[in-house]
């Protein structure tokens, strides 16, 4: 019955756009704003013409042109409408994968898929549309890396996640992959279009065709917590508490607990928050900024390098249980040549187990550089010939593509970042 209210109004706002007689320079005066409550856009103010009495056929052509967008306008939150009077008893969820069970998914894919959503966020969002294009989000399915990893364990659980939009047991749509983790996948939950409350310095909220939530949790690590925090599949052997990423509960034990994700990872130029760009696990300053790193002849022939924790608000590296720090040390004699060499990785190392017939990985020991504030110290030896030689040392964030090796010491690297370097005598 609530559905069929629904798409009533939405037929009825339809005729209204559409009608030539109720179009929206009848009701609001130019350049002056709809009343307050009204659904309609303002007109064009007279110096988007040539002239302030523009050609009546220019005038019809742009008002039709008007007329559309507020259709596809009206079209958007009818989506939003329909799914939102079914599940109007429940908060909003936060964004996460695809969920079969979840009835707000099905209903968003029975109203229209998600990429049709996303065309009509962007047609009055492009300036975030253009940050979001060139984000880790937005590539989240299409980027080569992950696809060449896919390739090699492709599993449901993976998809779920990198591919949001489109069911994680069914081949991903190209149009829904394009899109990755889209506008659609965080802002439009359970009907609502949900956003993080306003700041003192944000601008006011401009008039919308559209009812926007605004959700304390949206503004906090629960946005992100879906994605960023799970644990492993299910297997025999495996403690069903370990968990696979674990950055929601890195963040919660370091010194920046209280400041959101987004402070950090949507932080513009101009210091306000809502860049949608997410490069801050690309940029290599603020990589650099995550260690502190301070490095020293131990002995004749060793080195010690110490990583304090910097401006993180979680362990380093997180996220991926593949990405790590390698720490690097090599003397080099009179010709040039290495005659010593010694390095480290600080990861998360695994080592397989096996129950009955099954082998799963679990995780043995954790010597990333922590979120609690302590130093991680890294001792490298480098034998006999490096006595009396200039030793060159280098700290390297990597991004590992896939494993080679159960413990990840042998590995495909995918991109890496010097953190520090520097030259002891």
């Amino acid at each position: 019955m609530v559905r069929g209210y629904i798409v009533q109004i939405i037929g009825t706002a339809t005729m209204i756009y559409l009608h030539p007689g109720l179009g929206p320079d009848k009701n609001v005066q130019q350049g002056a704003s709809p009343e307050a409550g009204s659904s309609l856009p303002p007109s064009p103010a007279p110096n988007l013409w040539r002239s302030s009495k523009p050609h009546a056929t220019s005038r019809k052509v742009w008002n039709l042109d008007l007329r559309m967008k507020s259709l596809r306008r009206a079209q958007l939150l009818g989506i939003v409408a329909v799914i939102g009077c079914e599940q109007q008893a429940r908060r909003p969820d936060m964004p996460g994968p695809f969920d079969p069970k979840r009835p707000a998914d099905l209903a968003r894919l029975a109203q229209g898929d998600a990429a049709d959503i996303e065309a009509r966020c962007i047609e009055c969002h492009d300036d975030i549309a253009a940050e979001h294009k060139s984000s880790l989000h937005r590539a989240a399915w299409t980027h080569p890396a992950f696809q060449r990893a896919f390739a090699i364990e492709p599993a449901a659980f993976c998809q779920g996640c990198h591919a949001p939009e489109a069911p994680a047991d069914q081949p991903v749509p190209a149009r829904l992959g394009a899109i990755g983790v889209g506008c659609v996948t965080c802002h439009v939950r359970n009907g609502v279009i949900l956003a993080a409350p306003a700041h003192a310095k944000d601008k006011p909220d401009k008039e919308a065709p559209h009812g926007v939530t605004r959700d304390e949790r949206f503004g906090g690590p629960q946005a992100c917590a879906k994605c960023h925090e799970f644990a492993f599949p299910r297997a025999p052997g495996r403690d069903p508490r370990e968990l696979m990423q674990s950055t929601l509960e890195e963040h919660a034990r370091s010194p920046y607990a209280v400041i959101s994700c987004a402070d950090c990872h949507m932080r513009r130029a101009d210091g306000r928050v809502g860049n949608h760009a997410f490069a801050a696990s690309r940029d290599p300053d603020t990589i650099r900024s995550a260690a502190k790193v301070t490095a020293t002849r131990s002995g004749p022939t060793s080195v010690r390098v110490i990583l304090s924790p910097g401006d993180v608000g979680h362990a380093f590296p997180t996220g991926d249980l593949f990405r790590r720090l390698t720490v690097s040390a090599e003397a080099v004699g009179d010709d040039f040549a290495v005659v010593g060499h010694a390095e480290r990785h600080l990861a998360r190392h695994y080592v397989e187990v096996r129950s009955g017939s099954a082998a799963v990985r679990v995780q043995k020991s954790d010597d990333r550089v922590g979120p609690g504030g302590e130093d991680r110290v890294v001792d490298l030896e480098l034998g006999a010939f490096s006595k009396g030689a200039p030793i060159r040392w280098r700290v390297r964030y990597e991004r590992v593509e896939h494993p080679l090796s159960i413990d990840g010491e042998e590995a495909v690297v995918e991109g890496f970042v010097t953190v520090a370097e520097g030259r002891l005598p």
